[in-house]
């Protein structure tokens, strides 16, 4: 009875190592993804904030093409204008 009883607690005990293992193992995963998850982030917010530099300068660029088109204009019509 009393061997039966070790024999029990030996198995509970190794179990119980056994789910340790794998919780273990489990939360180095789960730490390996959050790692992940963050360095993904990270890169989403860096990317996100170079694509605002970039609409920012488009829209420059084209105001300033807006600008050059209507001197360009203005100069032709003022060619014209002096040429008559």
């Amino acid at each position: 009875m009393r061997d039966d009883i070790f024999r029990d607690r030996e198995e509970a005990t190794k179990d119980l190592e056994k789910i340790r293992a794998e919780n273990v193992e489990q939360w180095s995963k789960f730490r390996e993804m959050t790692d992940e998850i963050e360095r993904l982030r990270n890169a989403y917010y860096a990317e996100k904030s170079k694509l605002e530099k970039i609409t920012e300068e488009k829209i420059k660029l084209e105001t300033h093409n807006d600008n050059l088109i209507r001197t360009t204009k203005e100069l032709k019509k003022s060619i014209k204008t002096e040429a008559k």
